[in-house]
């Protein structure tokens, strides 16, 4: 997930994994396994880390608020490391595998991962 750049203060490796376990536990196990397997290094477990059968439903400022918990960082950098894995997703996942994903998440996750058309 390179590419983003974070303020110096912030640890851009700990809000990405933040990121990604966040994402986990809003998408089904499955589908959750399925991006992982697209993913390099340690960014596939964090993926799966908080990943359940039952996807935890929560709203698009849920999941930053979570994040914002998870890294200790602001609402801003949050927002900021969500879009930055949205991309890095977007760019190695294949597009019928991200839709897939996509489909499980309301509308608002579009905007908010930097995926909308």
């Amino acid at each position: 997930m390179e590419g983003a750049e974070f303020e110096p203060t912030v640890d851009a490796e700990a809000t990405i994994r933040s990121t990604l376990e966040t994402l986990g536990e809003r998408l089904s196990r499955g589908e959750a396994e399925d991006l992982s397997q697209y993913l390099e290094g340690e960014a596939q477990q964090w993926l799966l880390d908080q990943a359940s059968t039952d996807a935890a439903d929560f709203s698009a400022d849920a999941f930053v608020d979570r994040v914002v918990r998870r890294a200790d960082v602001s609402g801003e950098t949050a927002r900021k490391a969500i879009r930055t894995v949205g991309a890095a997703l977007s760019d190695v996942v294949p597009p019928e595998e991200m839709e897939r994903a996509l489909d499980q998440l309301p509308a608002e996750f579009d905007s908010l991962l930097g995926l909308e058309e």
